[in-house]
């Protein structure tokens, strides 16, 4: 988008028109209003990187340290959800896979990438 819009104000100025006075002693000189044209770029072009640092690059890395963190604290009895939408008790878990308990007598391995994250155990409904 940003590209599209400076294209367009690109389009939009006037072409350079070349310089009426002589030029003496063989050098050319520049059009008048072309100065600084690259230094005007380089400050835009930084501009746009550091807007996209903080609002792309920066969250998401805050985002996986803080699942790594999670990753890393999971234990036997926690209620977890994986990306799938699966979700299940942890009755195993070692460095790379964890097994899940998703219903009565039935178990599945899963990466423990996959986990989305903790979610709390079903509601009993209990009548009285």
């Amino acid at each position: 988008m940003l590209f599209t819009l400076l294209s367009y104000v690109t389009l939009l100025q006037p072409p350079p028109t070349p310089s009426a006075a002589p030029t003496t002693g063989g050098g050319a000189s520049a059009a008048p209003g072309c100065g600084g044209g690259d230094m005007s770029f380089l400050i835009t072009m930084g501009i746009f990187f550091l807007v996209m640092y903080f609002l792309m690059i920066r969250p998401q890395q805050k985002r996986q340290k803080e699942h790594e963190a999670m990753l890393g604290a999971l234990k036997k009895g926690d209620v977890v959800r994986t990306d799938s939408g699966i979700r299940g008790e942890i009755v195993g878990i070692d460095d790379r896979d964890v097994q899940l308990l998703i219903a009565e007598k039935t178990k599945i391995n899963i990466l423990k990438s996959r986990i989305a994250g903790l979610d709390s155990p079903p509601a009993t409904n209990e009548k009285k």
